[in-house]
């Protein structure tokens, strides 16, 4: 599977299931003028929920390692 369809995948998951306000990409692929997720060693990304709970998830999946906060 390729990163960009892991990526895409989570992304998905994470809105069906938490349908939050927002999803920013923080971190080093956000200072990417083109995003290009071969380059990427991990994928760090800020979900805002309405729950006011802060949470924190690190997964890897297929070798492209996410950081969920």
């Amino acid at each position: 599977m390729q990163k960009n369809d892991i990526f895409m995948q989570k992304i998905n998951e994470i809105v069906e299931k938490e349908k939050p306000y927002g999803i920013l990409l923080v971190g080093s692929l956000a200072r990417m003028d083109n995003l290009n997720l071969d380059k990427a060693r991990d994928v760090d990304v800020f979900v805002i929920l309405d729950n006011n709970k802060f949470e924190r998830e690190v997964i890897n999946i297929n070798g492209l390692e996410f950081d969920i906060s």
